[in-house]
């Protein structure tokens, strides 16, 4: 089994990294977000991925309001990235406007280190990383939720770690591999040591709002999303006579067949399904 080499919270990730923003390829680098929080948006690839961009685009304006900034990244190349921006949203672009930047990760360095990689698949994992104004990795995720539920949570997760903060230096680089970060099976554990006793002594656990949110925000993210059911209501027509299919198509056109389906609802035939339970064997 592979565990991630670094720890919630943690030391988040040095190093550069190819990216697009505003029509144009630039560099990137983490440790340059330090004062704002940082929302990265993992996602599989591109052209394939739009609305849950979009979903995180939209919100934007929102998380600059909350002194946050979002990227989104993937295995796709920085050029790739800016002709799928360019590209209309017709065709399945944004048309020049998504308000976010995309980075690239073709070799899964980045979100190797969050488990968010798919080294077979040579592809990231839906998911999302939140690091803190310190640096800190405060949240790291892959969830089943809709796009748009996804991003709105992940404001709220971000106005929430804003309450609760965690000193950076408590917590050390995740490149130093001392027997106090890591655990005999080799997975990061995190550095920061909290008191139950004294986080709880003026805490009323069982009534607390903002627990409550949070598990609740937990259980949906557990949650298999349920699938989607579109029904089609129509008043059913009894009185399909040819003069009358006639007159709703085309007077002259001739009529070469004329179908009539039964179908069933949970009480039964029809729609009521006021008929006897012999006369439903019978049908059926």
């Amino acid at each position: 089994m592979k565990f991630s080499m670094l720890a919630v919270p943690g030391a988040a990730p040095v190093g550069e990294i190819l990216g697009a923003e505003n029509g144009k390829e630039k560099k990137f680098t983490i440790s340059e977000y330090k004062g704002r929080f940082l929302v990265i948006v993992f996602y599989h690839g591109d052209w394939e991925c739009q609305e849950h961009l979009q979903a995180f685009s939209d919100l934007q304006e929102k998380f600059r309001g909350v002194k946050a900034e979002v990227v989104g990244c993937s295995v796709d190349s920085s050029k790739g990235h800016l002709v799928w921006m360019k590209t209309d949203k017709s065709d399945g672009g944004f048309g020049g406007n998504l308000k976010i930047a995309l980075w690239s990760d073709p070799a899964g360095s980045l979100s190797d280190q969050f488990d968010l990689y798919d080294a077979e698949e040579n592809q990231c994992l839906d998911g999302v990383v939140i690091i803190d104004e310190g640096g800190v990795v405060r949240h790291a995720m892959t969830t089943s939720l809709e796009f748009t539920d996804t991003a709105r949570n992940t404001f709220e997760m971000v106005n929430m770690l804003k309450k609760y903060k965690v000193d950076a230096k408590d917590v050390k680089k995740s490149s130093s591999k001392t027997t106090s970060t890591s655990s005999a099976s080799g997975r990061a554990i995190s550095p920061v040591k909290l008191d139950r006793a004294e986080m709880e002594k003026d805490w009323d656990v069982s009534e607390d709002p903002e627990l409550l949110k949070v598990l609740n925000m937990a259980k949906m993210l557990g949650r298999a999303q349920p699938p989607k059911v579109q029904t089609y209501s129509k008043n059913p027509l009894f009185d399909l006579l040819p003069t009358a299919i006639r007159r709703l198509v085309n007077p002259k056109a001739p009529v070469k067949c004329c179908v009539a389906s039964l179908q069933r609802n949970l009480a039964g035939y029809g729609l009521n399904g006021d008929i006897s339970k012999n006369q439903k064997i019978q049908l059926e």
